[in-house]
């Protein structure tokens, strides 16, 4: 009895290739939460919008609050069209999905430092929590090109 579950478990087991698709549909999902977070944030808290007002209030410029929101959305939306455009290339080519995933990764970490770290007036633009949602879809990313990687190499 014990020994038919193991066999079915090595059966039905997932490959690292559909794990690797697994994985790239997390970074698509994961790229939706900053813009998620921001509608929520936007229409309860306006955490976002206090920030600013206080950031750029301090220096005496006008600002529109808004505008972060606008950024974040921004960058949610377009992150989540290339993750995936990445998650279905997987599907149709492993070496395109490596190409692919691996791009988005160093783009998607490359947009979370630029929101963790640019500053103006001395101060970040954006709060530190905003940075790192946006970063999340680079962490499964990471993990699917490596899943992807370890299936191409085991089939090789």
């Amino acid at each position: 009895m014990f020994e038919k579950r193991s066999e079915q478990t090595n059966e039905t087991a997932a490959s690292p290739r559909t794990r690797g698709r697994m994985a790239l549909g997390a970074a698509v999902i994961l790229s939706a939460v900053p813009a998620l977070a921001a509608a929520v944030d936007q229409q309860s808290m306006r955490s976002l919008e206090a920030y600013a007002a206080a950031m750029y209030g301090a220096h005496g410029v006008p600002v529109d609050t808004g505008l972060l929101y606008l950024v974040v959305y921004a960058v949610a939306g377009t992150l989540a069209i290339l993750w995936l455009v990445a998650a279905v290339t997987s599907w149709v080519s492993r070496g395109g999905a490596i190409g692919a995933g691996a791009f988005m990764v160093v783009a998607n970490l490359a947009t979370a430092l630029a929101m963790l770290f640019v500053t103006e007036y001395g101060s970040p633009v954006f709060p530190a929590q905003w940075g790192l949602l946006v970063a999340l879809p680079a962490l499964a990313g990471a993990v699917a090109v490596g899943l992807l990687v370890r299936s191409a190499r085991r089939r090789s």
